[in-house]
């Protein structure tokens, strides 16, 4: 589903999308394997760990943090990152619902079981 319709399901991107930060670095696989070093579910990996620099789940870093604009934990950010399937950007991962295509990060890591 591309940006204007509405965000695409989580179930939807599983193993299929990617993220990427609005400064272009690559932040991992939308995948709900917890063994896939690209996933963002591996939680021992550069993309799912909690201490990772290039990570959404380091609540300290640029991209998790819920103070920095580059991060999908920031509800007022206008540049989280982006959800990308075939090449196109569908969405966002991001917790400011007024985005076109926002995805909870929290909701996607529950759906996935991978919260935590």
């Amino acid at each position: 589903m591309a940006i204007g319709g509405g965000a695409p399901s989580p179930r939807s991107l599983d193993g299929r999308a990617t993220l990427l930060a609005d400064d272009g670095t690559y932040l991992g696989l939308i995948s709900s394997n917890k063994y896939d070093s690209d996933s963002v579910c591996y939680k021992y990996g550069e993309y799912g760990s909690k201490y990772a620099s290039t990570s959404v789940r380091n609540k300290y870093g640029t991209y998790g943090s819920e103070y920095s604009s580059s991060s999908a934990y920031d509800k007022y950010t206008s540049s989280p990152p982006a959800i990308i399937l075939g090449g196109v950007q569908v969405g966002y991962l991001t917790k400011n619902s007024v985005l076109s295509g926002a995805i909870d990060p929290d909701i996607l890591f529950a759906t996935y079981d991978c919260a935590g």
